[in-house]
């Protein structure tokens, strides 16, 4: 399977057609958190031979919870704590293997993201939006 090298900025821009239906969500009055599709981005640097990251960029973080959960046991492997306004997230050093990754906010529906993915040398971009915050 090849691998995408994309540039973390080319990955905002992908935000616009993530989800087709944020307006009729918006007139039903639910708040969704929205995750992007997977992207592999090839690390070269030595530290990263054994391990690898899931990363991403936030639109409209409103402050929220982000966990690595181990496919098989579905306990949390790593987590990050995001503040209103922060634009990224980084679960780092983790096991090559398959998780699941948790985002939960107060007043929004969790968004569970499966069949991840994680390889060694790799960072896999997977960037999350909050509709309803405007």
């Amino acid at each position: 399977m090849p691998f995408l090298s994309v540039t973390f900025a080319c990955h905002l821009g992908a935000f616009q057609s993530l989800v087709a239906d944020s307006a009729e969500a918006a007139d039903r009055g639910t708040k969704k958190i929205v995750a992007g599709k997977p992207i592999y981005k090839a690390k070269s640097h030595e530290a990263w031979r054994d391990k690898g990251r899931v990363v991403g960029a936030v639109r409209d973080c409103p402050g929220c919870e982000v966990k690595a959960l181990n496919a098989k046991t579905k306990k949390a492997v790593k987590s990050f704590t995001m503040k209103r306004g922060d634009k990224a997230y980084e679960l780092q050093w983790l096991q090559p293997g398959k998780y699941i990754l948790l985002v939960t906010a107060a007043g929004y529906e969790a968004i569970d993201v499966h069949n991840l993915v994680v390889k060694a040398k790799h960072d896999l971009h997977v960037n999350i939006e909050f509709e309803g915050q405007r």
